[in-house]
């Protein structure tokens, strides 16, 4: 969780809302008594200069427009090389998924997903003709569930070289 979620979209706002509380001053106190070490770190300099009048108004913007990732760098991540690693493809669908702007439609997500995919599953999925996303997903997880039982299977190996060693 970055710190912006804590201190936006129903993280620290909305406890101040569930427990009525509207002053402005322990609202701020309220918010750097939930900061980390490391984000307090970053956010020093905003803190040192916050002024006497709605210090958690003033500090909340600072620190939003500070950490909040721009919608340029958020795409360039969601488009950046991570792979799947150990996720369901649909976990790692919604991980791309989360790092998407408002403005990027899920058609490119899934385009971008695909090619994180391993090759197998880009293969089976590049031959399927569906177009609903959670149809995808569901495919693409069963087709992993599939390979991920067969690939746990070992084969036996007929190596009679050790054995014809010891016979001679």
């Amino acid at each position: 969780m970055t710190l912006t979620n804590g201190v936006e979209g129903g993280g620290i706002s909305g406890q101040f809302v569930s427990c009525s509380i509207t002053d402005d001053n322990l609202k701020y106190c309220h918010t750097l008594s939930s900061l980390t070490e490391k984000a307090i770190d970053q956010v020093e300099d905003i803190l040192k200069s916050s002024p006497g009048e709605n210090r958690y108004t003033n500090v909340k913007t600072k620190m939003i427009d500070r950490l909040t990732e721009s919608d340029s760098w958020r795409v360039r991540r969601l488009m950046e090389s991570e792979q799947m690693g150990d996720r369901k493809p649909s976990e790692f669908f919604r991980s791309r998924k989360s790092l998407a702007t408002s403005n990027t439609t899920e058609d490119f997500i899934i385009q971008v997903w695909k090619t994180r995919l391993p090759l197998q599953l880009q293969t089976v999925l590049a031959a399927s003709s569906e177009t609903d996303v959670a149809k995808i997903l569901k495919l693409a997880d069963a087709v992993h569930e599939v390979k991920h039982t067969t690939s746990k299977q070992v084969n036996a190996v007929d190596d009679y070289s050790a054995l014809s060693e010891q016979i001679k």
